[in-house]
């Protein structure tokens, strides 16, 4: 009993120790990865200065996903949303529109007037030719219901 006493009392504070060393270690790498650099020095410090409740209160409080997997999330995200987008869509109807009507298919709204200037067609919503910049006329800058929505 004598010698596992003396090996415990030998080998304990070295044990702890390096379970102390191994917590700093651990947040680090975590913190590197899950949070900003101010973040990661604080949570380092943490587990330094309180030398087992420090990792344990940085686990508690870490953010729950890395920086890396939330970015692989906002493009995942943005390449869903891109292809879920109908596109452009009738003010009036919302049937969904070509580049090339110059009408509504589904309620036969206009959807482009011409240039007063060179005839080129501008879209509603346009302030000034695209091709000549003439000023685009009141009628062409907003369809019917869009300007009831405005006033």
């Amino acid at each position: 009993m004598g010698l596992a006493f003396a090996a415990v009392h030998w080998f304990g504070p070295w044990g702890l120790t390096a379970v102390w060393i191994g917590s700093i270690t651990w947040a680090a790498a975590d913190a590197r990865n899950r949070c900003s650099r101010r973040a990661a020095r604080v949570a380092v410090g943490g587990a330094a200065l309180l030398p087992f409740v420090g990792a344990a209160l940085y686990a508690l409080l870490r953010p729950g996903v890395d920086r890396l997997e939330e970015r692989e999330r906002r493009v995942w995200r943005r390449f869903l949303e891109a292809q879920l987008d109908p596109g452009e869509r009738c003010l009036e109807c919302l049937t969904p529109l070509r580049p090339e009507f110059r009408c509504c298919p589904g309620c036969g709204a206009s959807l482009r007037a011409d240039c007063s200037s060179c005839g080129a067609p501008i879209r509603f919503g346009w302030i000034a030719c695209p091709r000549c910049l003439a000023p685009a006329e009141a009628s062409a800058r907003w369809s019917g219901r869009a300007a009831r929505v405005a006033a």
